[in-house]
């Protein structure tokens, strides 16, 4: 096995087993097999590592470029496949537990993954939407949050409750939230209301 597998593969093993904080340089190159040596080769500290170590987990995000052509209901439905066997994983859920459960809102590795992971992949199902909109295909007034948080809000209920995942099963869903937000479904009984946060520290107000 290649060295660079080696480390990034050690990393994320001890990242579930201890946390970030716990977590040691020396662990890891123990665990992969090499020298601290090489390991400071590739990555400059801890937080350069685990990094790397989230984003080649998380596998590249998708782009327009990858998007197949065809209707929005079919570049949802490739989004969804992308991002289950991202979420299907045996690494990448618990890492991103990890991380998010020792520094979740205001941490260096947590913005990386907003940054790196999160933000470019709720971008490209943005760009989806908007394009649905206005091709007709999707209702007005249809949100990216909306639709990206039932996507992956379903992935990642389906993993925590460890089920596989199935292209069957990920059409179907995608099937399901078509019927909610495609043109010519009916408009939602709710309108803008009351909001809150899951953050402790935001501003927690009822307006």
């Amino acid at each position: 096995m290649a060295a660079g597998v080696a480390i990034l593969e050690a990393c994320a093993d001890l990242l579930v087993e201890v946390g970030y904080r716990a977590m040691t340089i020396e662990a890891v190159a123990a665990r992969a097999g090499v020298s601290k040596a090489t390991l400071y080769r590739r990555y400059k500290d801890k937080e350069a590592l685990v990094t790397a170590t989230m984003v080649g987990t998380a596998g590249p995000p998708p782009t327009e470029q990858t998007l197949p052509p065809g209707s929005t209901r079919d570049a949802l439905a490739f989004l969804a496949r992308t991002a289950a066997r991202a979420i299907g994983s045996s690494a990448w859920l618990p890492i991103l537990g990890a991380v998010f459960s020792e520094d979740p809102h205001e941490g260096g590795l947590a913005s990386v993954m907003r940054s790196q992971i999160l933000e470019p992949s709720t971008a490209i199902v943005g760009r989806v939407v908007h394009r649905g909109i206005d091709r007709g295909e999707l209702r007005p007034g249809v949100t990216t949050d909306v639709v990206n948080n039932v996507i992956h809000g379903a992935l990642i209920s389906r993993a925590i409750l460890g089920e596989e995942f199935s292209d069957a099963w990920v059409e179907a869903m995608v099937d399901a939230v078509w019927a909610g937000f495609g043109a010519g479904t009916c408009e939602p009984a709710w309108t803008a209301g009351p909001t809150w946060s899951s953050n402790p520290d935001a501003a927690s107000s009822l307006t």
